[in-house]
């Protein structure tokens, strides 16, 4: 049960982040930027759940956030279950540090991104509004706001869990 409710709030913590990046995104779009970053929520994932809670939550996570970017319903679901699959054959819980695990977001982020972008100018001409020239500008700006945001996530996460079940030890995986 109680892993069903750490499932739970997992969701609701990539639920908020995803509302909030769409809110950010909209009050941004105005000067023309756009930050994309799904590569956000692997770790709490990884490092908190097994697979048979991960693949179910970050499929959701992925059709939410279809949903509320308008990209093609279901690409960022099956995209980030795919780089979780891969990516847990590469890690290994609790050896990485925090540099090593930001640094995997990053890929996986970037992964996504040219997948969504060559998904945009060669399949589909009406998502054609993600030019290789805006890709080019807007992966970097987005890449550096991943940076922090990754660290900060993982806390928001841990504290969110706090607060359905405090532990006087917390999460020893989340404080890296």
């Amino acid at each position: 049960m109680a892993l069903n409710r750490l499932l739970g709030v997992l969701i609701l913590a990539n639920f908020i982040f995803i509302v909030t990046l769409s809110l950010f995104n909209s009050v941004i779009g105005k000067w023309g930027f756009f930050l994309y970053l799904p590569g956000i929520f692997f770790i709490p994932h990884y490092q908190l759940l097994g697979l048979n809670r991960s693949l179910p939550a970050l499929f959701l996570s992925g059709l939410i956030f279809d949903l509320f970017f308008n990209h093609t319903l279901g690409f960022h679901a099956f995209a980030m279950c795919l780089i979780f699959l891969i990516a847990r054959e590469f890690l290994h819980l609790g050896k990485q540090s925090s540099i090593q695990i930001t640094i995997f977001q990053l890929i996986a982020n970037l992964i996504m991104a040219i997948l969504w972008a060559i998904l945009c100018t060669s399949f589909q001409p009406s998502l054609a509004s993600w030019t290789w020239t805006r890709f080019l500008i807007e992966l970097p700006l987005s890449m550096v706001f991943l940076i922090p945001l990754s660290l900060w996530f993982s806390s928001f996460c841990n504290s969110l869990i706090m607060g359905i079940k405090p532990t006087s030890e917390g999460l020893p995986l989340l404080k890296k």
